[in-house]
Formats: C-alpha cells, structure tokens, sequence
C-alpha cells in the first residue's frame, strides 16, 4: 500500500507544478476563446426550405446578450428572433427565406461566451435555398 500513497503525493505534486506553472491562483479559471463548431445547415448546403432556421454550436455557452442582429447576421440583415440552447443558437427568420436564393451568415467576432471571453475572428458560411417547386 505504501507505493500506492507514494503515486498519489506524486500526482499531487504534479498536479501542484501544473497549476504553478499555469499561473493558476485561487478563484483563476482558465479560460479560452469560444468557436463555432457546426452549423445547420452546413456551410455550402443545397436545397434548404424557405422556412427553415439557422443553428450555430458553440464551443462553449455563449453570453446571449452579445448575440444579436448585428453580431449575427443573415444576408443583408433580414429580421428573426434568436433562442438558445446549450452551446447552440437558433436564429429563426421573422419572414420565410426567398427560394433558389443564396444566404451569408456572418458572426462577428463581438459574440462572447459566458464568462466574456470573444471569439477571435469572425466566422462566416453560407447555404443556399431550394427553387421554387
């Protein structure tokens, strides 16, 4: 058992060094930039309904005060409401999209994340929507 106790003190010294090392003091939390990991649709898709909605997963919880209409936009600013989810934010257009019509949605590197920290650039990808039936 003894070596057992000798592998413990060892991880703490280790995990004590690490900390040291990080520059981590009491009540620091280590924080990182937050980033866009999948988008619906995706970036290039084809065919999207008119009616559908825009998700945005996050890295992380955003801070929902830093996303809005100007730090999320969709084409030439058209208007819809935002809801979150998790990670994910979901704009959804106030007015159906246009059909065969190609859409840009552009996040500013302005979007926070809950405990302030900003992406460090802006992300953008586009789809565009299916033709008139």
């Amino acid at each position: 058992m003894q070596g057992l106790g000798t592998r413990w003190s060892a991880l703490l010294v280790l995990a004590v060094a690490l900390a040291a090392f990080c520059g981590c003091q009491e009540g620091y939390i280590l924080s990182y930039p937050p980033f866009v990991v999948s988008t619906t649709p995706s970036s290039g898709a084809n065919l999207v309904p008119i009616s559908s909605s825009i998700t945005v997963r996050f890295s992380e919880e955003m801070d929902r005060s830093s996303i809005n209409t100007n730090s999320f936009r969709l084409g030439d600013g058209i208007a819809g409401r935002f809801s979150f989810d998790g990670t994910s934010v979901v704009f959804m257009p106030t007015e159906p999209l246009q059909y065969d019509s190609q859409y840009v949605v552009v996040i500013s590197n302005d979007v926070r994340d809950a405990v302030g920290d900003q992406m460090t650039q802006s992300y953008t990808f586009w789809f565009r929507t299916r033709p008139e039936a």
